[in-house]
């Protein structure tokens, strides 16, 4: 693919089914199907289901002490107006 071009999503598609195993890309196919004769009801059971995975990887974390602590002494920081330029942080990483 050369920098810059922009790939159809359909092409990109049937590079990727191409890869599959006959078992996957049968599956493939049935999940395609779906999509591509979705009525309304399947529309909302599609938006449901995205809903939830997007649900899911939001659930809350707790906090150690130590990232409670590291947290609160950032936000004293940006509070005591200090800062820290971008291009410090990309030296201090090597970017």
């Amino acid at each position: 693919m050369a920098i810059g071009k922009e790939i159809n999503p359909k092409q990109k598609a049937v590079q990727i089914i191409e890869k599959l195993s006959e078992e996957k890309a049968a599956a493939a196919m049935q999940i395609l199907e779906i999509i591509a004769g979705a009525s309304e009801e399947t529309e909302n059971i599609m938006r449901h289901i995205a809903s939830k995975a997007f649900e899911a990887s939001c659930e809350e974390v707790e906090l150690t002490p130590e990232e409670k602590e590291c947290l609160d002494q950032g936000k004293a920081e940006i509070e005591a107006g200090l800062k820290v330029r971008a291009e410090d942080v990309w030296k201090e990483l090597d970017i």
